[in-house]
């Protein structure tokens, strides 16, 4: 039975877009498991994670994903009302009293329920120390987190606005945490635009729908323009997208066809008010904390396949 439970987690990771350096540690744990009669994973060999990863590049689903595999091979001994929680760490100016590590225990005590303490996945968001690895603060949270990195694996991520304007402050950050806690640096990758069609030619197919050629090259051309705006959030957007559709399909006059075309979609063409309006430019705390870029290179070369 855990066998089959693992092979299912092993499959819905297989299937998360983007995550190609987890696939393949993923993959790593699952060879060892085959070769292993007891079918478990020694916590010795499960490594804490560093992620630098774009807004909605579906880190939340990452850790999850994560924790059900661990769980499934048997790797943690879960303890507490959850298998794993999130937290977001405030950045603490010099000087000032620092209350996030008292915020870090409130979150371990209250996971832990009616237990003892918390066992499980601790992802923590650290997005606001970048700049700000070598200040005492951090370097006291740090020192906090390795003093319970032995009943709960930790995955560290920090959000990417420009990686390579910023390139210094995320390896400072990278070197600063390994010095203290042994982590495996991973950099998800967001899928291009023709990637993301999938992703909607697969919600279509769950509703009974296919695309036309035509269509999904509109909605390659669609998603680059939502993606070129800073409103554009990742998968929280292309899932929106896949809904809206899903409703212009069942209320139009097309409902009994099987095939959506470019026609059929096009309210949500490149220049339709509806991208327009999902690629509106927000002011710049909104771009701060929400924009961000994905690679459409690959567009021209992936058109001529579809």
């Amino acid at each position: 039975m855990a066998r089959k439970e693992v092979r299912e987690c092993y499959e819905d990771i297989m299937a998360l877009m983007g995550f190609d350096d987890f696939k393949k540690m993923i993959t790593r744990f699952l060879k060892k498991l085959d070769s292993s009669n007891s079918y478990s994973i020694d916590k010795a060999s499960i490594p804490n994670l560093l992620l630098f990863a774009q807004h909605g590049s579906g880190i939340s689903t990452l850790c999850k994903s994560y924790t059900d595999f661990l769980y499934s091979a048997k790797a943690i001994d879960f303890c507490g009302r959850e298998r794993y929680f999130e937290v977001k760490l405030e950045y603490t100016m010099p000087g000032d009293y620092l209350m996030e590590i008292a915020r870090l225990e409130n979150a371990f005590s209250d996971y832990a329920g009616y237990n003892l303490y918390f066992k499980g996945i601790a992802c923590i968001d650290i997005t606001a120390w970048l700049g700000h690895a070598l200040e005492k603060h951090f370097l006291e949270i740090l020192e906090y987190i390795a003093c319970i990195n032995d009943k709960c694996v930790v995955i560290f991520y920090a959000h990417i606005d420009n990686y390579e304007e910023n390139k210094k402050d995320y390896e400072q950050m990278q070197q600063v945490i390994s010095s203290i806690i042994s982590i495996e640096l991973m950099m998800p990758r967001f899928p291009t635009p023709i990637e993301l069609v999938e992703l909607v030619e697969t919600h279509c197919n769950s509703n009974g729908y296919v695309l036309t050629k035509s269509a999904k090259v509109l909605l390659a051309d669609t998603i680059e323009e939502i993606a070129s705006g800073a409103m554009f959030n990742g998968f929280k957007t292309i899932y929106k997208l896949c809904e809206d559709i899903s409703y212009h399909t069942s209320t139009s006059d097309i409902v009994g066809k099987k095939s959506i075309s470019a026609k059929i979609l096009s309210p949500f063409a490149k220049n339709s008010i509806y991208v327009k309006s999902a690629s509106m430019q927000p002011n710049n705390e909104t771009k701060k904390r929400i924009g961000f870029k994905i690679n459409t290179e690959e567009k021209s070369h992936a058109e001529r396949q579809l």
